[in-house]
């Protein structure tokens, strides 16, 4: 089974690497771009998996100006999300269009420093790009930023500015790492940029590690949904168990506040009215009203005695047919 995921993402890197040929060779020849989708869509993802660290900063520090920025404009969330979309339509076509042509850039300055001839060399980081930028961070950010706002640890602009840090901390990390381990087995002398070295600097792709990313991010992003859910599971329950709750607690004091009500209001009732209906009504007011302080001092509440909402509804109902008599 390792095998057969092997020669999948092994032909996977064979087709990437001959688009690249191509475009590479029509900007040569036409000075003409393709339009690259993995760049437009996935803008960050695709930078560090090219090894393009530098550029993937940039975006990070970027997006994150363009955020504050927006926020600082406006405090309407609608006209935030307009800019948002702009700025990312930009980054969509900009990378979508140009981005083959920076990366052309990158490949002939790694060649030059003699990256080509580095023997466990790679020219992709599908771990950093796949798993750290396009897993982990997501994770960190969104799940554990979501769990921060829902507590009100944080507001969603906090965890925003905080995320751009974090970012920046990781694909630094990434790009260290990667320039500590070849830094050192950089060519002295400048070397010619040709065809044929530029395709061996494409070809230094380990679909091994291509293999174990894609693995990594197929249970990662299971398990995120498995953990999205739970928590969302758990929010409603307890989200649910605090609105019953409050609920039951306004009933509770409404009703108390209606208890103390019919003995005022009957004494001024029999003052200004004189007929029998009315008096009846005052009557059966207080018999209700009566009833409801017996069960309250039995310890009796709306929330846990059938009898006693009954008896409430009965007082609401009373008041109201009392007060629409009243007005005619």
């Amino acid at each position: 089974m390792q095998g057969r995921f092997s020669r999948i993402f092994e032909l996977f890197n064979q087709r990437n690497t001959e688009y690249y040929r191509q475009a590479f060779d029509r900007l040569e020849k036409e000075n003409k771009t393709t339009f690259n989708f993995a760049a437009a869509f996935f803008v960050g993802v695709w930078l560090v998996f090219r090894k393009m660290y530098g550029w993937a900063l940039l975006l990070t520090l970027a997006n994150g100006g363009i955020q504050e920025i927006l926020q600082m404009l406006s405090s309407n969330p609608t006209k935030r999300v307009v800019g948002s979309c702009v700025f990312l339509l930009i980054l969509f076509i900009g990378f979508g269009f140009f981005g083959n042509s920076l990366y052309y850039k990158h490949i002939k300055s790694k060649v030059t420093k003699g990256y080509a001839e580095i023997a466990n060399y790679n020219s992709i980081d599908p771990i950093g790009g796949i798993v750290i930028v396009g897993i982990v961070m997501p994770i960190l950010v969104g799940i554990f930023g979501g769990i921060l706002v829902s507590a009100k640890v944080f507001s969603s602009h906090v965890i925003g500015l905080l995320s751009v840090p974090i970012q920046i901390v990781f694909i630094a990390i990434i790009w260290a790492i990667d320039h500590k381990k070849f830094h050192s087995q950089e060519s002295v002398e400048p070397v010619e940029v040709t065809d044929e070295s530029v395709n061996i600097y494409l070809e230094k792709d380990n679909p091994k590690h291509l293999t174990i990313s894609m693995g990594i991010g197929v249970i990662s992003y299971l398990l995120s949904f498995l953990l999205i859910l739970s928590m969302v599971g758990v929010l409603a329950v307890v989200g649910m168990k605090a609105t019953g709750k409050k609920i039951s607690n306004q009933l509770d004091k409404i009703g108390e506040e209606v208890s103390k009500m019919p003995n005022k209001k009957a004494k001024k009732g029999i003052k200004t009215l004189d007929d029998k209906e009315t008096r009846k009504q005052l009557d059966e007011i207080d018999k209700i009203n009566k009833r409801i302080i017996e069960k309250q001092k039995l310890g009796k509440t709306s929330k846990t005695d059938e009898s006693m909402r009954k008896d409430l509804d009965a007082l609401h109902d009373a008041w109201a047919k009392l007060a629409k008599d009243v007005k005619k």
